[in-house]
């Protein structure tokens, strides 16, 4: 979890499966952000971050604002500095 100086909150959901993280994710996820406090005065966004990305049903219900792969990690190119 990343906090931001906006009051955004950037949540990651990290799982190392064999395959795309199945649509159940974004259940289980949702579970573990009823616990977050002071949900409602807190902007989130929601990450997924997944070895093989997410199947289909889960990446096409739009509930991750964003899905990164092994791939999208390896592909970044560092910063120049």
């Amino acid at each position: 979890m990343f906090r931001r100086n906006d009051r955004v909150y950037i949540v990651c959901e990290i799982k190392y499966l064999r395959g795309p993280a199945p649509r159940a994710t974004a259940e289980d996820f949702e579970r573990k952000l009823m616990r977050f406090p002071n949900r409602e005065r807190e902007s989130i966004h929601k990450v997924l971050i997944s070895a093989h990305g997410a199947e289909p049903a889960l990446r096409d219900s739009g509930y991750f604002d964003r899905i990164v792969t092994l791939d999208d990690i390896f592909a970044m190119e560092p910063e120049d500095g």
